[in-house]
């Protein structure tokens, strides 16, 4: 509310109420203008600030460019039952997600040969036991690795080991 002292005269109350307009009393308590409104930087700091965040942007920009591609899926050649093929490629992708890795099994040209096969084992508990063993052949014929995993519950466990060490040495050879 205005003191006395900011009260228009009596001269301008009667010119508001002879108009016709708001009553007089109404309009004394009010404000009739509106403030100012706050700003929390000033208009020169303002501008300054948004030329930083751009300027951290375009810094920043690169950064996201060189996030690494997606690799080409590597063409193997799998030997073995089908049902072992279908397993092991199937693992190896699942896998290799994690290591940036697909892999697509053909019969045409090929980067690396996989010989696959599962086979039953009695544990010394005398329990059936899976294992998997896996030759890699490269793309010239050399035998680059072999391995086998033994005493896993499952025909699946075991194929997942397997395919697990030939991410963790086909990694290791490129």
């Amino acid at each position: 509310m205005r003191r006395p002292e900011e009260w228009p005269s009596r001269r301008a109350v009667r010119a508001i109420a002879g108009r016709g307009g708001q009553n007089p009393a109404y309009r004394l308590t009010r404000q009739t203008s509106m403030p100012a409104p706050r700003v929390l930087l000033p208009r020169r700091a303002n501008v300054k600030f948004r030329f930083l965040a751009v300027l951290l942007l375009l810094a920043a920009l690169p950064c996201f460019a060189q996030a690494p591609a997606k690799g080409e899926a590597l063409k193997v050649r799998l030997e073995g039952t089908e049902l072992d093929k279908s397993l092991l490629l199937e693992k190896l992708n699942d896998n290799g997600k994690d290591h940036h890795m697909a892999f697509e099994a053909t019969s045409g040209p090929w980067e690396y040969r996989i010989v696959f096969r599962t086979y039953q084992l009695i544990g010394p508990d005398g329990g059936r036991r899976s294992g998997a063993r896996a030759i890699v052949f490269a793309k010239n014929g050399k035998e680059l690795f072999a391995f086998s995993r033994d005493m896993r519950l499952t025909d699946s466990g075991a194929t997942n080991a397997v395919a697990k060490e030939i991410i963790k040495r086909l990694r290791d050879i490129r």
